[in-house]
């Protein structure tokens, strides 16, 4: 019986497989490996089971085990829970103000059977965390701001940012290389400023094309919006 049991659990996990596969092929989306959670039960105590069911896009799944508490599960493998297929729902939460976990509330026929469960935003199954250590809903985002300088003979002090100065003699011309691409401020061009990027960027170094200034005349800002 329990062999028949777990070539049930086998062939759910490899009809999981196949409906995910094909919904990220619509979608155009191909990663080398997702992980998804399956709902099993102990076949001799019949104790929830989480098996994290781990895709590959050249193999088939594979599953790893762990109890609602987020321990490692350690038992026969499991098997179809009785009564049905389980299902669980997601709830985002924030513990102790910074950390995001999704609190999962398992359901029988759409009714909570009273057994919750934890996973990191990544799908691993954590343990639960204390009473009253968080809150649902999403995590406040946490504001950073950065405002650095250097001057152009030395740039271990400016830190990346999603806007930066520049300032320069306008006797010399000078070329401008960042992580997003390079640019020119030509002679009498004495400042120039960036708009916002969405993403930060380095100022990775400065070179006087023509001119007489040196690289300690030039200085550079750079500000984070974090």
């Amino acid at each position: 019986m329990l062999f028949m049991e777990s070539q049930e659990v086998n062939k759910r996990l490899r009809a999981i497989y196949n409906e995910v596969k094909q919904i990220r092929c619509n979608l155009g989306n191909s990663p080398s490996s997702e992980a998804d959670t399956l709902l099993l039960c102990d076949p001799v105590s019949g104790n929830l089971v989480i098996a994290v069911v781990t895709y590959s896009v050249t193999n088939v799944p594979t599953a790893t085990y762990f109890n609602p508490n987020g321990t490692p599960y350690v038992g026969p493998t499991p098997v179809n829970c009785a009564g049905g297929q389980l299902e669980s729902d997601p709830q985002e939460i924030c513990v102790n103000g910074n950390t995001s976990l999704i609190q999962w509330v398992v359901k029988d026929n759409g009714q909570p059977t009273g057994a919750v469960y934890y996973t990191d935003l990544s799908g691993t199954v954590v343990g639960a965390p204390g009473a009253g250590t968080f809150t649902f809903g999403a995590c406040p985002t946490v504001c950073l701001p950065t405002i650095s300088d250097a001057f152009a003979d030395d740039l271990s002090t400016l830190l990346p940012g999603t806007s930066f100065v520049i300032t320069k003699p306008d006797c010399c011309k000078i070329l401008v290389t960042t992580s997003a691409g390079t640019f020119t401020l030509r002679e009498k061009e004495t400042y120039y400023a960036t708009t916002d990027f969405k993403c930060p960027i380095t100022v990775t170094g400065i070179t006087i094309v023509s001119g007489t200034c040196s690289s300690a005349d030039i200085h550079i800002i750079s500000n984070f919006n974090g």
